[in-house]
């Protein structure tokens, strides 16, 4: 062919120049850079964290089987209806949708969560871990966690799988047993047979979704079954190592040493003000743009870190970072030793500043709530000279007098641009994005008080996440699992290891219980006459915040016996019957012979055994000896608090 090609004139200047003949030509695309789509992350548990991204949606009954689509995207649309890809469960989706950038690139997944959507809200869920997984794999008994059905965990079952029963086409299929149709029994399935061969999965197009409505496993024909609209599969990917992912490098230094715990956004009409003082005006879910560095994002709302603001605490710094145009722009720091949530913004915590005047200059306001007739907050002004001869450093406008401050919408945020202070009408001023607070806390990166050096071996490594206390009416696994009845503030010997002085209530950390991830191990530990008396550790790998109570994931403890021994009950729920929570049994048949480790007695018994009988509950018992004891027995004493530690991967 080459012989063939024609010398062509080409160029300016007439000349004859070659023509070769290529082997191909390549077009390439390249992308904006593209993190994930915000629209796309959800608060699935109700935990105040969108952290799960929607992977795939099967919607019933729409012609074309869920089990391809999630395959290799056969029969998923390439554009779909937005509420296919939402929690839009209102609106109409005809259509499966399939996340092709997480299923296609599975990797560093932590968790998968399925959600069984009927009547237009979530119904059902199961968890499952995703380290190790493939996007097929997850979706098994080996990797489950816990879900809204409770026998799951210990029922057999013939089926558990995406792929499942190739013959009867029946996938994402949690099935206990095949006993010809009108006694098959099982928790989940997705129904694809266009001739389906029993009468309990025929139900109009496929694919058809079933599910069981109660706790337990059910009957497909005469048991307590439903068709569903929905199934969702969420992923949660790895978070940074180490610490919760609110500490940031604000400063460039190579540390994530400062811990977001406000942000005000402008514009978006509500109190910037009262969302700092007490969240007012805050959706319970903010965009994950509001609550980290990614200010090329939007962010529609102000965003309040409660656990931060609200145990202010061993505070070493606090730093103010106004973001314009998607950058940093000035940055204050204060000192934050002996301060309070609201006073620390004034001249006599100033560490350093971007303006070169502000520790020179007097300021006739300098504080967070600033100018209340005015409404002028996270105010730092100079004078006041009517509202041509205003001059200041920053101000966040909620109400307008001055022209200066008079904008579309509030609250308006407006700073200094140059090194000095100026006149808000005339001098160089911008109106910011936002205003960022951060909280550094002693010895240094990320390690509020919340961490002590609990075996004595000099670092404080293990996060107090929990504290059961003795006699105070309430129940410690209520307490636990959800917060019931525990005090917005409780005192502060309730939440430290300084266990002689007075703590009347339960503490629950939520930051850590509620955003359980990355834990290395989980020390539960027992308080008597103001010293940890018994330790147990377990094993955190691929925990869940409920699970890690378990005599398989057992590490050591101060009971020589207890690894070799059987028991009757493990686990934070322990024997519900009895009101016996967080149980280490080894029997419990007779109230006399009744022996064990450990038990929280969590409510009041007054038909119970003898031994937790009491004017108060919960009883904490716990068997004072290397081994087990009776509790009837005088072995088994009475404790003052039970605490739970966690211990993060580094």
């Amino acid at each position: 062919m080459k012989k063939n090609v024609l010398e062509r004139t080409a160029g300016r200047n007439g000349q004859k120049g070659k023509v070769k003949s290529a082997d191909a030509i390549i077009v390439f695309l390249r992308y904006t850079p593209s993190p994930a789509e915000p629209e796309l992350l959800f608060d699935i548990l109700g935990s105040g964290r969108a952290d799960w991204r929607l992977a795939f949606r099967a919607t019933a009954h729409v012609g074309a089987s869920a089990y391809h689509a999630y395959l290799d995207a056969k029969n998923a649309p390439t554009l779909t209806q937005r509420a296919c890809k939402t929690l839009d469960f209102g609106k109409p989706c005809a259509s499966h949708y399939r996340n092709s950038a997480i299923l296609d690139n599975w990797s560093n997944i932590h968790e998968v969560l399925v959600a069984v959507v009927d009547y237009g809200k979530i119904v059902k869920k199961a968890r499952f871990r995703g380290k190790g997984t493939t996007y097929l794999s997850w979706f098994g008994r080996h990797e489950y966690l816990d879900s809204s059905w409770t026998d799951l965990v210990k029922e057999k079952t013939n089926f558990f799988s995406i792929r499942a029963d190739d013959r009867n086409f029946r996938r994402f299929f949690i099935n206990h047993l095949y006993a010809g149709c009108a006694k098959d029994i099982g928790w989940l399935v997705v129904a694809e047979n266009l001739r389906p061969r029993c009468s309990w999965e025929k139900n109009g197009e496929i694919p058809v979704i079933k599910y069981a409505t109660g706790h337990t496993k059910e009957n497909w024909t005469y048991g307590k079954v439903k068709f569903a609209d929905a199934i969702l599969i969420f992923v949660k990917v790895f978070p940074p190592r180490g610490f919760p992912e609110e500490y940031f490098d604000v400063l460039g230094s190579g540390t994530r040493d400062w811990r977001l715990a406000f942000r005000g956004t402008a514009s978006v009409g509500k109190s910037l003000f009262l969302a700092y003082l007490d969240g007012r005006g805050i959706p319970a879910v903010v965009k994950p743009a509001c609550k980290n560095l990614d200010f090329k994002w939007p962010c529609d709302s102000h965003y309040r870190n409660s656990h931060a603001l609200d145990n202010w605490s061993n505070i070493q710094e606090v730093l103010v970072a106004i973001v314009d145009d998607g950058v940093v722009v000035k940055t204050i720091r204060f000192s934050g030793r002996r301060s309070t949530f609201l006073n620390w913004f004034g001249a006599h915590f100033i560490l350093e500043s971007p303006w070169a005047d502000l520790r020179k200059v007097k300021q006739n306001f300098f504080s967070i709530r600033g100018d209340d007739i005015n409404h002028r907050r996270f105010f730092i002004n100079n004078q006041y000279a009517g509202c041509e001869k205003d001059i200041g450093w920053l101000v966040v406008v909620e109400r307008s007098r001055c022209p200066w401050e008079k904008d579309a919408h509030t609250p308006i945020i407006k700073y200094a641009a140059g090194q000095t202070r100026e006149n808000w009408t005339k001098g160089q001023f911008r109106n910011a994005d936002a205003i960022l607070v951060f909280l550094k806390y002693p010895p240094g990166p990320g390690l509020p008080e919340e961490y002590f050096d609990v075996l004595e071996c000099g670092l404080k490594e293990w996060r107090l996440a929990f504290r059961g206390t003795a006699g105070v009416g309430t129940s410690v696994y209520d307490a636990y699992v959800e917060g019931k009845n525990v005090p917005a503030l409780v005192q502060p010997a309730c939440k430290t290891m300084n266990w002689n002085q007075p703590c009347h209530s339960h503490y629950r950390n939520s930051d850590a219980l509620d955003n359980w991830f990355n834990v290395h191990e989980v020390l539960l530990g027992v308080v008597d006459g103001g010293s940890l008396v018994k330790i147990v550790r377990f094993d955190g790998h691929y925990t869940t915040f409920v699970n890690w109570f378990d005599q398989g994931r057992y590490l050591k403890s101060s009971w020589s016996d207890l690894f070799l021994q059987e028991t009757n009950f493990f686990s934070l729920a322990g024997d519900p019957y009895e009101s016996r929570r967080f149980f280490m049994s080894f029997t419990s048949d007779a109230c006399a012979k009744a022996s064990g480790w450990l038990v929280a007695v969590d409510a009041l018994k007054p038909k119970g055994c003898a031994w937790e009988k009491t004017g108060k509950f919960p009883i904490l018992k716990y068997a004072a000896g290397p081994k087990l004891a009776r509790w009837a027995s005088e072995k088994a004493r009475d404790a003052d608090a039970i605490v739970v530690f966690i211990k993060y991967a580094k």
